[in-house]
């Protein structure tokens, strides 16, 4: 007969319990949590190209053009009234919208 008393089996089985409960948690978080970074890495990493030079200057070429010529019309049919003059006339000034030597104040006083 073994010499093992009950409060040494509950014990036993109380360890057995914690660590169950533990490979769960890990599981799950694992499932839930670590699985789900690690497929959105790989993906970035695997599709992720940078764009060529060529393409950036594309892109840079066709803002631009937007920027200089917007299509009013259909601004206006997408907010359903007309744009203001003076929007109209800050696109019309290309020096102005073209500029980039601008700073946005903080806010804090």
């Amino acid at each position: 007969m073994s010499s093992r008393t009950v409060d040494d089996l509950r014990e036993d089985r109380g360890k057995v319990i914690m660590k169950d409960t533990f490979v769960t948690v890990l599981f799950i978080s694992g499932l839930f949590i670590i699985l789900p970074i690690l497929i959105l890495w790989l993906k970035d990493k695997v599709f992720h190209r940078k764009p060529t030079p060529e393409q950036t200057k594309e892109h840079g070429r066709r803002f631009k053009e937007r920027l200089l010529s917007p299509d009013y019309a259909s601004l206006e049919a997408h907010y359903g009234h007309v744009l203001p003059k003076l929007l109209k006339d800050l696109y019309a000034n290309h020096k102005e919208i073209l500029r980039s030597d601008f700073i946005f104040p903080s806010g804090k006083q």
